[in-house]
């Protein structure tokens, strides 16, 4: 017997700022979806199909590609992107720019791009465990990122 899914919901996470969770891609006529949310811009973490830019770009949304290899966010010049994505991230929400992050993928990666986000707000480390909710295992290490930052 299948299990039926709930649909995808997408979380206020700051005044200006939602984060949309990996199944996204499964919520019918993206664009408008997040048009009614007010979104004016997209952060992925993963480079969008072009179907899904022609459907965020038919909405009016513009989308900001920081794409991050699944399973990677830690290696190479990935810890350098989340740390531009969360910069990206800070200046809407503190310039009121309604601002949809995700990575449409479920590897965690806006988990960790919102922590660092939050961190760079002004948040403790525990505030913005608490708020991003990463994977404990990445909890160090987003801490030892955002201090060398």
């Amino acid at each position: 017997m299948a299990v039926k899914r709930e649909p995808a919901k997408s979380r206020k996470v700051g005044k200006h700022l939602y984060r949309i969770p990996f199944m996204a891609r499964e919520i019918p006529d993206y664009g408008k979806h997040l048009r009614g949310l007010g979104i004016k811009q997209v952060i992925a973490l993963e480079t969008p199909s072009q179907n899904r830019m022609g459907e965020l770009n038919a909405a009016g949304i513009t989308v900001h590609d920081f794409h991050i290899d699944p399973g990677h966010s830690f290696a190479g010049n990935y810890p350098q992107v989340m740390l531009q994505a969360a910069r990206k991230l800070k200046e809407a929400e503190e310039n009121g720019v309604p601002t949809a992050l995700s990575c449409f993928f479920g590897q965690r990666r806006s988990a960790r791009v919102l922590y660092l986000t939050k961190r760079m707000m002004g948040q403790t480390h525990l505030e913005a465990i608490s708020a991003a909710r990463p994977r404990p295992e990445d909890e160090e290490r987003l801490r030892e990122l955002y201090e060398k930052s």
